[in-house]
C-alpha cells in the first residue's frame, strides 16, 4: 500500500515538473517554474532558431537582484528566484548549457515544405530566365544597329549649323550605336541586381541584408528622381530661355536689314550693321546672366559673378574697337577727308577713294596701288591732306 502510494505521487510529482519544461522541436531543454512561463520561452527559442541568425555566442547568464537569469541577445528568457537557492543556480546553469547547445547545432527537419520547394525552384528558374532575357536583348541590339546602319543619310543625316557641320552622319550613327550597347549593358546590370535581390529574399539567412540593400536601392533612387527632376525642370527652363533668345535675334535681324536698306538713313550701312552684332552681344549676355540666375541654390552669385566677369571681358576686348570707331566717328562725320582728296601717308601721296567709319581706302596715284588704312592709325600718324577744289571753283 505505501509502495503504491509512494508510485503514484511520483507520477504526479513527474506530471507537474513535465508542465514547466522547455520543448522545441519535440527536443526537451530546461525546466522553468511556471507552464506559460515554458510556452512563451519555447516559441521565443523556437523563433530564435528558425530565424537563421541565431548564435550560440549570444546567450547570456547572469546574477542579479530578482534571481539567474538567462537571455538572449538584450532579450530576457527566464529567471530563477533566488529564493530557490543553490537549487535555482544549477537550474539556470543547466538551462544556459542546453540552451547553448541546441543553438550551436539545432535540428534539422528532414521533410521539406511546399515553401522550402517553391524557393528552391525561384532560385533555381532566376539565372535561367535572367541568361533568356539576356538572350532577347542581345538580338534586339543587334536588330537595333542594323537599323541604325541603314538610316545613314536618311533620318540620320548629321548635326548642323548653317553650312557648319558639327557632327557628320556616319559620327551621330557610331554615337546613337554606343548609346544602344551601353543601355543594353545598363540593362543586365540591373536585371542581374534584381535577380540578386530576389534570391537573397527567400531565406531567412540573408533576408536582413536583401532588406537593407533595398532600402538603400529605393532611398537612392528617390533622390535620384529628385535631382532627374530638378535637371529636367531646369533643362526645360534653358531650351525656353534659347528659343527666347532665338526670337530677339531675329527681331534685331529684322530691325538692321530695315535700316541697311532705308536710303534717307544718315548712318552708313556698315554701322548698323557693327550696331546690330553688338546689340546681339548684348542680348546673349543678358540671357546668360538669366540663366546663372535660374540655377538653384547660388544662382544669384553665380549670376553677379558672370556679369562682373562678361563685363570686365567685354570691356577689355571692345577697347580697340572703341578707339578705332571713335577714330573713323572723328574722321567721318566731320569730314576731315573726302573722297578725291590726296593725303600724306607713310612718306607718299595718296588719293582717297572711299570713306568708312572703320577704314579709308587709298589709292596711290599712277599705278592704282590700294591701301586700306584703319581711321585710328591714320589719325596716329597725322593727317597732311590736300583737298581737291570742287568742279564750280575749279571752272572759275
Amino acid at each position: 500500500m505505501r509502495l503504491r502510494s509512494l508510485t503514484l505521487l511520483l507520477i504526479w510529482a513527474t506530471a507537474i515538473w513535465a508542465q514547466g519544461f522547455v520543448v522545441v522541436e519535440k527536443e526537451t531543454l530546461f525546466w522553468v517554474p511556471d507552464e506559460q512561463q515554458a510556452e512563451r520561452v519555447s516559441r521565443a527559442v523556437e523563433s530564435i532558431a528558425k530565424s537563421g541568425l541565431a548564435n550560440a555566442d549570444n546567450i547570456f547568464f547572469e546574477n542579479t537582484d530578482s534571481g539567474w537569469c538567462i537571455g538572449y541577445d538584450t532579450i530576457t528568457l527566464v529567471c530563477y528566484p533566488k529564493s530557490m537557492g543553490a537549487k535555482g543556480e544549477s537550474l539556470a546553469q543547466a538551462a544556459c548549457f542546453s540552451l547553448q547547445k541546441y543553438l550551436a547545432s539545432p535540428p534539422k527537419s528532414n521533410k521539406t515544405t511546399w515553401s522550402q520547394f517553391g524557393k528552391f525552384i525561384i532560385a533555381f528558374i532566376s539565372p535561367v530566365i535572367y541568361i533568356l532575357i539576356l538572350l532577347l536583348l542581345n538580338a534586339a541590339v543587334k536588330k537595333l544597329t542594323k537599323f541604325l546602319l541603314y538610316q545613314e543619310g536618311k533620318l540620320i543625316k548629321g548635326v548642323k549649323l548653317g553650312n557648319l557641320t558639327v557632327i557628320s552622319a556616319r559620327d551621330e550613327v557610331k554615337f546613337w550605336i554606343r548609346v544602344v550597347q551601353w543601355l543594353r549593358i545598363a540593362v543586365a546590370a540591373i536585371l542581374f541586381y534584381a535577380m540578386l535581390l530576389v534570391i537573397f529574399r527567400l531565406y531567412p539567412g540573408t533576408q536582413n541584408l536583401a532588406d537593407s540593400i533595398i532600402d538603400a536601392t529605393l532611398d537612392f533612387l528617390k533622390r535620384a528622381g529628385t535631382v532627374a527632376l530638378r535637371i529636367v525642370a531646369f533643362g526645360i527652363g534653358a531650351f525656353l530661355l534659347y528659343l527666347f533668345t532665338r526670337v530677339v535675334l531675329k527681331i534685331v535681324d529684322l530691325f538692321v536689314r530695315y535700316y541697311q536698306n532705308k536710303e534717307t538713313l544718315s548712318i552708313p550701312p556698315e554701322l548698323v550693321k557693327h550696331i546690330g552684332l553688338w546689340v546681339k552681344v548684348l542680348v546673349v549676355v543678358v540671357i546668360i546672366v538669366i540663366f546663372f540666375a535660374l540655377i538653384p541654390g547660388e544662382g544669384n552669385h553665380l549670376a553677379l559673378s558672370a556679369s562682373v566677369a562678361v563685363i570686365v571681358v567685354i570691356g577689355l576686348a571692345a577697347v580697340p574697337f572703341i578707339k578705332q570707331y571713335f577714330a573713323g566717328f572723328t574722321i567721318f562725320f566731320n569730314h576731315l577727308i573726302r573722297p578725291g582728296d590726296r593725303v600724306f601717308y607713310q612718306d607718299r601721296w595718296w588719293e582717297v577713294e572711299q570713306v568708312r567709319p572703320l577704314y579709308v581706302v587709298l589709292k596711290k596715284p599712277g599705278n592704282g596701288e590700294q591701301a586700306v588704312v584703319l581711321c585710328h592709325n591714320l589719325l596716329e600718324s597725322g593727317i597732311i591732306r590736300e583737298r581737291k577744289s570742287p568742279p564750280e571753283e575749279n571752272q572759275e
